[in-house]
């Protein structure tokens, strides 16, 4: 699954079992995407099959991190299974040039203690001051 933003709603030639619906082999334009994945594709460089990846018009991950939180109650990271069945919160903040994504589960946390799980320095071109669409599109690989 993959929460993005684009500036077009074009996805003509994206392929809709991979690259979540939203990319094809080669780079698209605008497209901004933060990836839950629970599958390990080579071709697109992914480091296992359970992370979360920041994907810049192309599928293959700028930045990911293997799926974990920080708990409370331990006081420590904890890696956690994206497949688990057990509903999950995530945070994607974006301020002017910074990306930084965070989850947990949705009974544990507050939004005082997550762990950020990327800290990415994003130049989206052109700037979010035009029309931008968002959506969560499912894809299974």
């Amino acid at each position: 699954m993959a929460f993005f933003v684009s500036h077009s709603t074009d996805f003509v030639g994206a392929e809709p079992s991979r690259y979540f619906g939203l990319f094809n082999a080669n780079e698209s334009a605008s497209t901004l995407a933060v990836e839950l994945d629970i599958s390990k594709a080579l071709d697109v460089l992914d480091i296992n099959d359970n992370h979360v990846g920041i994907d810049v018009n192309r599928a293959v991950s700028v930045q990911s991190a293997n799926a974990s939180y920080y708990s409370d109650k331990e006081g420590r990271k904890i890696d956690m299974k994206l497949v688990s069945g057990q509903p999950i919160q995530v945070w994607v903040d974006y301020e002017g040039t910074t990306l930084n994504v965070s989850l947990s589960p949705l009974k544990n946390q507050t939004v005082a203690s997550i762990l950020n799980l990327t800290g990415l320095d994003v130049m989206f071109e052109p700037s979010f001051d035009t029309t931008c669409w968002e959506n969560y599109p499912i894809s299974m690989r």
